[in-house]
C-alpha cells in the first residue's frame, strides 16, 4: 500500500511503499476540552451547531426515535458478496469472512456520517493464520472521533487526506491516499 505525502506530487508508482504495521495507530480519542477567550466571546453569538450540540440533540427522545427508524433498514440489512469468474474460491471465502466480521460494528458507526456529514475510520491490521498461512486481515474499522478529525481533498494534488488535531489544536496529516 502506498501512502503519498501531500507535498509529493510525483508518480505514485515510483514512490516507496509504506509498510503496514498491525495494531491501532490513533490511541484513545476524546474531544478537545477547555475554553479560550475567543470561545467565550463566540459563545455569545449565534453560530452553526457544534459536534457537542449534535450529540446532545441525539439524546432527545423524538430525534432518537426518528434516527432509529431511519437507520433500521441499514442496520438490519443482510449483505452478500460475489466474485468475478475465475476468482479462486478460497479468496472469495476470505473476503466474505472479512466483510461478515466487520459489518455489524461498521454498519452502526458509519451512520454517524448522517449526523456529522462524514465518518472517518482507521483500518486496524493484524496477522492471522488463514488456511494454514499467515494473512494480513483488517481486525476492525475503528471509527475516528469527528470532533478532532478533518477530511480534506487537496485541490492541487487530488489526494484525499485525513487530518487529526494534536494537543496544541493544530491539524496534522494522519492519512492520505490518491483521490
Amino acid at each position: 500500500m502506498v501512502l503519498p505525502s501531500s507535498s509529493n506530487k510525483g508518480n505514485l508508482r515510483t514512490e516507496k511503499p509504506v509498510p503496514i504495521v498491525p495494531g491501532e495507530k490513533t490511541g484513545k480519542q476524546s474531544p478537545q476540552l477547555g475554553m479560550t477567550l475567543g470561545s467565550v466571546f463566540s459563545s455569545l453569538l449565534i453560530r452553526p451547531g457544534t459536534f457537542k450540540t449534535y450529540r446532545e440533540m441525539r439524546e432527545n427522545p423524538t430525534i432518537a426515535l426518528a434516527r432509529a427508524v431511519a437507520n433500521a433498514p441499514i442496520q438490519t440489512a443482510t449483505i452478500s458478496t460475489t466474485a468475478d469468474d475465475g476468482v479462486p474460491e478460497n479468496v472469495e471465502e476470505f473476503i466474505k469472512a472479512q466483510v461478515d466480521t466487520l459489518w455489524p460494528s461498521y454498519s452502526q458507526d458509519v451512520l454517524y456520517a448522517r449526523d456529522y456529514g462524514f465518518q472517518a475510520f482507521e483500518k486496524v491490521w493484524a496477522v492471522e493464520a488463514v488456511d494454514g498461512a499467515a494473512r494480513w486481515i483488517i481486525r476492525k474499522l475503528k471509527a475516528l472521533t469527528p470532533d478532532i478529525t478533518m477530511p480534506v481533498i487537496n485541490k492541487d494534488t487530488g489526494v484525499f487526506e485525513i487530518f487529526m488535531t494534536s494537543q496544541d489544536c493544530s491539524y496534522t496529516p494522519w492519512f492520505s491516499c490518491p483521490g
